[in-house]
């Protein structure tokens, strides 16, 4: 079932081994010694999202504060990921849930979501400009095991928070 449209069956694709060692995904029954494999199809996949994280009641930050964020890395895949990590421009990531340790390479299942924060000072230009920008980036490994690299996956994205003129 390679699109994995058959309920109950993996996203696997049947093989056939000819006699001089072709392998073919087509079934020729007419073989007398044939050998079958089963082939996983896997699609690693990870996000990351982010907002401004802007003082109760504001839509910017004061020109003097800390510009704060909020976010999640997501394993949007079908199999773990190990090593993922964020990058972003704030020193230092924080876990969003009590105790609030900082944010270390993860091992994310399937659908997990991990929350993180953090914080970043934005530069006097940024300032003047009235808006900060943060890039993140979250990246990590499938645990494939198929006898070959296994595959890293990366996602981008950039949030501009907006920072309140200087009165």
């Amino acid at each position: 079932s390679p699109n994995g449209n058959i309920p109950g069956v993996a996203k696997a694709v049947r093989v056939v081994e000819n006699a001089v060692g072709t392998v073919q995904t087509t079934f020729p029954e007419v073989l007398s010694d044939f050998h079958t494999a089963t082939i996983s199809i896997v699609a690693p996949c990870i996000q990351v999202s982010a907002q401004c994280a802007y003082p109760a009641g504001t839509n910017c930050f004061p020109a003097e504060a800390s510009v704060q964020f909020t976010g999640y890395v997501t394993n949007c895949g079908d199999i773990r990921l190990t090593n993922v990590t964020v990058g972003s421009r704030a020193a230092q990531l924080i876990n969003a849930a009590p105790p609030f340790l900082p944010l270390l390479p993860l091992t994310l299942d399937p659908g997990q979501a991990v929350g993180f924060q953090g914080s970043f000072t934005p530069t006097i230009a940024e300032i003047s400009a009235g808006t900060a920008a943060n890039p993140l980036t979250a990246r990590g490994t499938d645990i494939s095991a198929i006898g070959g690299p296994n595959a890293s996956v990366t996602n981008q994205m950039t949030i501009n928070c907006a920072i309140c003129p200087v009165a």
